[in-house]
């Protein structure tokens, strides 16, 4: 025992959350309640990030799937999810965090909402990351012609909206 070195939280972290998508469903695809469930509903991470910011936070999530069947990419919108995190949860100030995901009419609606960092807080935190980048390229690689991608600031608020048809 006195000769093992501590598991880094990174690995335990993407062991528990990453793990069960790569491995234990063996395909590219997920049912849509599954894939909402690992990337937005995680209560490792999810209950992880209520403890942090347990004072501050306000936190909605809500799914309306009409086609449980609905195949999807796994991991399709974590980036978007790791990014209202960072550029908007804090345990200074009242900050808000709304995800919605919903499926009518064959057309899958994703959306995700937060708060803003203050100017003071953003100035500390690294940007330019390739998580929206690679979204983009991502959706135009599994879903041509047959998708949109918007997001950008208003006020304190920064929104992302991804469509699906």
């Amino acid at each position: 025992k006195d000769n093992i070195d501590p598991v880094p939280y990174e690995t335990l972290f993407n062991q528990k959350t990453i793990a069960p998508l790569a491995y234990e469903n063996d395909t590219l695809w997920l049912l849509l309640p599954s894939m909402f469930w690992y990337e937005h509903v995680n209560e490792n991470y999810i209950n992880l990030m209520q403890i942090r910011y347990e004072d501050t936070l306000k936190l909605d999530v809500q799914m309306q799937v009409n086609n449980p069947e609905r195949l999807v990419p796994p991991m399709l919108f974590i980036s978007l999810l790791e990014n209202a995190y960072k550029y908007g949860a804090t345990s200074l100030h009242d900050c808000r965090l709304i995800v919605k995901l919903s499926d009518e009419n064959d057309r899958l609606h994703f959306m995700i909402e937060n708060t803003l960092l203050t100017d003071q807080e953003m100035a500390s935190k690294k940007r330019g990351g390739l998580g929206l980048e690679n979204l983009a390229k991502r959706l135009k690689l599994v879903y041509p012609e047959k998708h949109s991608l918007e997001f950008g600031i208003q006020g304190n608020v920064y929104r992302a909206v991804v469509e699906i048809l």
